[in-house]
Formats: structure tokens, sequence, C-alpha cells
């Protein structure tokens, strides 16, 4: 775990809640019966995983909850666009500018992540 970069665990974090929520959406809405309590388990285990990624960085929540943010909104769309099919909109591309002046009158720069 020490050899993985701090940027790797967030990508891991996300990936693993994103993926977790779109299986558990899939199986609320799109199934029944076995298939349903299926996707609900492996969803829940994904999103056990992210809370372990969470907690296993090498660095503090606080220190990169900016970051984590900004790479959730990106994972999101990616899974979104994989699972469902579903393309950003006119309000995702503003949420993703808002993120931005946020992030820009915030962070130094440039940005910094510990080893």
């Amino acid at each position: 775990m020490q050899n993985i970069h701090p940027l790797g665990f967030l990508l891991i974090a996300t990936t693993l809640e994103v993926s977790g929520d779109a299986l558990v959406r899939m199986a609320i809405y799109k199934h029944v019966g076995l298939t349903r309590i299926a996707l609900v388990v492996i969803g829940a285990t994904l999103l056990l995983g992210y809370g372990f990624a969470v907690n296993l960085a090498p660095l503090e929540f606080g220190q990169v909850v900016g970051l984590y943010i900004a790479t959730l909104f990106i994972v999101w769309q990616v899974i979104n666009l994989i699972a469902f099919r579903t393309f950003p909109n006119d309000c995702d591309v503003l949420e993703t500018r808002i993120f931005k002046v946020a992030h820009y009158r915030k962070a130094p720069y440039p940005i910094r992540i510990p080893h």
C-alpha cells in the first residue's frame, strides 16, 4: 500500500464508490429477484472497498477533499456513460466550471500532493 501514490488512492476510491452506486441503482430500478440481490451485494462490496481505500490513503482526507470531489465528478461521468449510456448535459458542464472556479480560489498552484 505504501507504493501507491495518493492520486492512485483517490482514483481507486472514486471508481469503487461510483461503480458500487451504479450497481445498486441498477438493482433498484432495473432488476428483480436474485439478480437484484446479487447486484446489491456486489454494489455494497464495492462501496465497502471505497471506505477502505479512502481510509487507507497515506494522507488525511481533509488535505485532498477538493481533488477527491473533482475526481469523483469525472469518474461519475465516465461510469454513467458506460453503465447507463448517459452523456453529460449542460448542467454537468456548468458544475465542472463551478468546481474549477472553486478549486482555483482555494487551492494554491501548483497543487502539491504529499508522497
